[in-house]
């Protein structure tokens, strides 16, 4: 048990496969075994810093004169310092192991440490235990949906995501099944696709940030990422 709380909002993974002899978070297959992870940290800061993240990102915007790009490189542009391992959460020795969580890079508020009102929240009502919590909705600003069934994603249709926080939320007072499902003539035909297919957006600058590092083998590995709140001690 650790000393101070901390406590994160972000897109995270809750199912990692770390083998208990070495306990690296590149052991899930998932991650790069030659990305951001599977480096020291001195290595860290010299293969990715902050100037050659945004290097990567004029060099984008240049080839496809992106908005998203050029108002990111804007926000970023006005940090000091940015230090990339504030924006990551996995700590197998006093979090939990199968959890892991990205904060995008213009967050840094998304994650507090050592705040005396979370410090006493988690010790009378949580009793200082490492606590997950999927969210099911959009972290604000980023607040619309995605259809993942096809990469790239897509914005999902409006009445799709209405239909599944129908279904999420209210499914045993409107008793919605797979029939009705068919009959609205949507981009699925039953429920579990709705479910399993409209997801929280993840955030373009953090699209970009996780590409950057390389932590990912599959760049699609990214939207398997969900909005959740983490809480454990250090």
């Amino acid at each position: 048990m650790g000393i101070r709380v901390n406590k994160i909002i972000g897109y995270g993974l809750t199912d990692l496969h770390i083998n208990k002899d070495s306990y690296n978070i590149t052991d899930d297959q998932r991650f790069n075994p030659d990305g951001y992870f599977s480096l020291d940290y001195v290595e860290r800061d010299k293969k990715f810093n902050v100037a050659n993240f945004l290097d990567y990102l004029k060099q984008k915007e240049l080839q496809s004169n992106n908005f998203e790009i050029r108002l990111l490189l804007s926000e970023l542009e006005k940090e000091k310092k940015l230090i990339f391992e504030h924006y990551f959460a996995w700590d197998s020795e006093f979090g939990d192991p199968k959890t892991c969580v990205f904060v995008p890079p213009t967050c840094s508020e998304w994650w507090r440490n050592d705040d005396a009102i979370d410090y006493y929240h988690e010790t009378v009502i949580n009793e200082q235990k490492t606590n997950t919590i999927l969210l099911n909705r959009p972290i604000y600003p980023f607040s619309s949906w995605i259809n993942i069934k096809d990469f790239p994603p897509k914005i999902a249709n409006r009445q799709t995501v209405e239909l599944r926080n129908l279904i999420l939320y209210h499914n045993k007072e409107f008793e919605i099944t797979n029939e009705m499902v068919h009959k609205l003539k949507l981009e699925f035909d039953n429920i579990d696709e709705i479910m399993e297919y409209i997801v929280p957006t993840i955030p373009f600058e953090l699209v970009e940030f996780l590409s950057y590092l390389k932590v990912f083998n599959n760049p699609n590995t990214i939207y398997q990422l969900r909005p959740l709140l983490y809480t454990y001690w250090s």
